[in-house]
């Protein structure tokens, strides 16, 4: 007669089996050097990532303010969303008083992640070496300057690794990983 209790067999198929306290230290153990070894990769990874973000955000910014000047048939403005800090985010803004008044926000973009900076220079401006806004005017082009580059800096001072946006006089935007040749600083506030 069976009370219906379990029977622990000690030996044959169907023996009692499980992990020895040993074979568990082991396996955690390894897991925990693997998932050592894996951190460094993953934080350049992130790095890379959120560089690669930025670039992306202002680059399309850039774009819609010159296609929005084109489509409107006036001025549009890609500005700082506070001051001159680039990295506190930038905003898009159309002229539709046909004033240079800018009252009209067509978008915007949010602060960078901490530690990253975004470092513009704008060339042959009126005030140069500032670039308080990137105007674009009915056909496209920059308006106010013949050029205006822009860094985008990792908060690890890894210069190979910043990204360059340039846009040209005809309101070209192009986007490129750091050179020498950017005119725009790689340290800004």
């Amino acid at each position: 007669m069976s009370l219906g209790f379990a029977r622990r067999y000690t030996s044959g198929p169907m023996a009692a089996r499980g992990f020895t306290i040993l074979e568990m230290v082991i396996t955690v153990v390894l897991a925990v050097v693997l998932v050592a070894l894996a951190l460094p990769s993953f934080r350049e990874l992130t790095l890379r990532t959120n560089v690669t973000t930025l670039t992306n955000s202002l680059v399309i910014a850039l774009n819609s303010a010159r296609s929005e000047a084109v489509r409107r048939g006036t001025f549009v403005e890609v500005v700082p969303v506070s001051g001159t800090s680039w990295t506190a985010g930038w905003k898009i803004m159309a002229d539709t008083s046909f004033n240079q008044t800018f009252s009209k926000q067509i978008g915007t973009q949010d602060a960078a992640p901490t530690g990253y900076k975004i470092c513009p220079n704008a060339n042959g401006a009126a005030a140069p070496g500032s670039a308080a806004s990137v105007i674009f005017d009915q056909t496209g082009a920059l308006r106010f300057s013949t050029g205006v580059d822009v860094n985008i800096v990792r908060p690890d001072g890894k210069t190979a690794q910043f990204r360059w946006v340039s846009v040209g006089p005809s309101g070209e935007v192009r986007s490129q990983m750091y050179t020498a040749t950017s005119s725009a600083p790689t340290t800004c506030p």
